[in-house]
């Protein structure tokens, strides 16, 4: 039977090895299921869920430490299993725009978690815009919202937080 591990790994961006991660993962007879890098200062991250049988993925939890000594990288594991709701969920996109504002990101997760909305992805970026100058976030998130709930009733709620923080928004159905 086939299992899951979660693999998160941190890099110099001057010593790429990505490519020995994914060797390594190849070499034990397992399979990158899903996995996103990004650079972030002068680091590369990179998140990955792996699927192998289970004495594979045994295999390469013990290997990957390992590599971590020897290419002085941080890389932590974790089994993990497919994402599996008791409900049905809808998915959603936020889009947020906004002149740069402390504690954003934290009230808009802490509301989204008050309603017991399920956070899939968080991108954010921060950056002066070349016409103005003006310091200015983006935060795009993928959400899956229980399917039982009002969904005018959210969006007002949504939507009166948006105003309190004076930041324009969108919440949408994902397409």
């Amino acid at each position: 039977m086939n299992q899951l591990l979660l693999i998160t790994a941190i890099g110099d961006i001057k010593n790429s090895s990505i490519s020995a991660i994914t060797r390594t993962v190849q070499e034990h007879q397992c399979v990158i299921e899903k996995s996103r890098v990004t650079n972030i200062g002068n680091n590369w991250a990179l998140i990955a869920q792996v699927n192998g049988q289970w004495n594979h993925i045994t295999k390469l939890e013990l290997d990957l430490p390992i590599l971590a000594d020897r290419d002085h990288l941080t890389i932590n594991c974790q089994r993990c299993s497919h994402l599996n709701f008791e409900h049905d969920m809808l998915p959603y996109t936020i889009e947020i725009i906004t002149q740069a504002t402390d504690n954003l990101l934290h009230e808009i997760c802490s509301f989204l978690d008050a309603m017991e909305i399920i956070i899939l992805e968080v991108f954010t970026q921060s950056k002066k815009r070349a016409t103005s100058n003006v310091p200015m976030d983006t935060i795009v998130m993928k959400i899956y919202i229980p399917a039982d709930t009002q969904l005018s009733d959210l969006r007002e709620q949504f939507m009166l937080l948006c105003d309190e923080l004076n930041v324009d928004a969108l919440l949408e159905p994902e397409k």
